[in-house]
């Protein structure tokens, strides 16, 4: 179940990124970059509390699980300090062996940057966002909720 969600995730974020046109006007194109900037970091933020209602879910309690899902049920801008926290919380081993991948990967600033980013549009500023730009945001975020799922659920 938890693979279909997140490839429900996946799905529509790539489905907006191939729907934009190349002729589309640069003002609308922006617009539309600055908010799949957003709809990126929002399926970061939805995987964690899939990943982790779903470790609750297959490993603890009915009570447990309710806990879990309710706690991280909305997105706290999770950047990479944020998510190395809400790991270390369950497993300290998780925090640190996130923080080490990002580490190595390079990702720390990427993931960093997908929350500047939509904290800057959420906040009102209009950041020039570039169609590469936001591809690359979406294969981060393949890569982040990819790896939190492996370290979280094997």
């Amino acid at each position: 179940m938890i693979e279909a969600e997140l490839d429900s995730l996946n799905k529509r974020a790539q489905n907006y990124l191939d729907s934009i046109p190349p002729e589309t006007d640069p003002i609308l194109t922006t617009m539309l970059h600055r908010y799949l900037c957003v709809l990126i970091s929002s399926n970061i933020d939805k995987a964690i509390h899939l990943i982790l209602t779903a470790y609750a879910t297959q490993r603890g309690s009915v009570q447990l699980a309710h806990y879990v899902s309710r706690r991280y049920v909305r997105g706290t801008n999770y950047n990479t300090q944020r998510i190395i926290t809400a790991l270390s919380l369950f497993d300290a081993q998780w925090g640190a062996e996130f923080e080490q991948a990002v580490s190595d990967a390079d990702l720390k600033e990427r993931i960093d940057s997908i929350y500047s980013l939509r904290n800057a549009v959420a906040h009102g500023e209009l950041p020039n966002i570039s169609g590469p730009s936001v591809r690359g945001y979406f294969d981060v975020q393949m890569k982040v909720v990819a790896l939190i799922k492996k370290i979280v659920l094997g």
